[in-house]
């Protein structure tokens, strides 16, 4: 969309690769390189980290089905499962050590630094 800024556009288009290893953050910096982004240049992601900086949207849902904030455009398409690949195992392996309570260190952008 035209009301999009270049960085968001930016954002966007690199984090839309469908290559994941061309993806904005699919790389070995991982979050890093999307921390890193201009268009997060203002963020202190040390607030965001504790909890510090307020959301400019909060989405009030009443279940974890409710799409209301979702066009019907998208909401109304045919649901196409990807088979896993190699790398999407690893993410759902990240992602279940996290939700276990294992997690990797989150990384500071403004000095380089693990937060954890």
């Amino acid at each position: 969309p035209r009301t999009l800024s270049p960085e968001a556009k930016s954002l966007l288009a690199g984090l839309l690769k469908k290559d994941p290893k061309q993806r904005l953050g699919g790389g070995p910096s991982d979050a890093k390189e999307v921390m890193e982004h201009r268009f997060f240049l203002s963020i202190n992601w040390q607030d965001v980290v504790q909890k510090k900086l307020l959301p400019p949207f909060k989405p009030q849902v009443t279940s974890e089905v409710d799409t209301r904030y979702f066009d019907d455009e998208f909401t109304a398409q045919s649901i196409t499962i990807t088979p896993p690949d190699r790398f999407r195992e690893g993410f759902l392996e990240e992602e279940a050590n996290m939700s276990a309570g294992r997690r990797n260190d989150v990384w500071d952008a403004s000095n380089g630094r693990s937060m954890a």
